[in-house]
């Protein structure tokens, strides 16, 4: 599920970010339908995380599942200024949870990159539920 959600968050930037502008097709259509189903993969990982009811998404101990969530929603709110969505708060406080780890410190990007990837979700939002 983590995977599916930074397939379709890539999809989002590529079709919806000046970023890739010039580099290959952009689609407003195609960047709306990945940024909604990023959103709802997020969804669905928070109501998991939920039930599992520990610090992490599967539990109690980190797994691969975190690694690559954590990797996903730090490079998304990092550089394209794409934050959990509002009501994910269990996969906002395994986010917090793992990002206390030394191994989490964040990229820094080139500013040039920043200028031209920030604000991806005026340009292109995802859809209301």
């Amino acid at each position: 599920m983590v995977d599916e959600a930074a397939l379709q968050f890539g999809i989002w930037c590529h079709k919806g970010s000046p970023a890739f502008a010039g580099r290959e097709e952009q689609s407003h259509e195609a960047a709306t339908i990945a940024a909604g189903a990023y959103h709802r993969r997020l969804h669905l990982l928070d109501m998991l995380a939920r039930e599992t009811g520990g610090a992490f998404l599967a539990g109690g101990r980190v797994t691969i599942a975190d690694c690559v969530a954590m990797a996903t929603l730090q490079f998304a709110d990092g550089l394209y200024g794409v934050p959990i969505p509002d009501g994910c708060d269990a996969l906002s406080e395994c986010y917090a949870m793992f990002a206390k780890r030394t191994s989490a410190t964040p990229a820094l990007y080139p500013e040039a990159l920043y200028a031209v990837a920030r604000g991806l979700p005026e340009i292109c939002p995802a859809p209301l539920k």
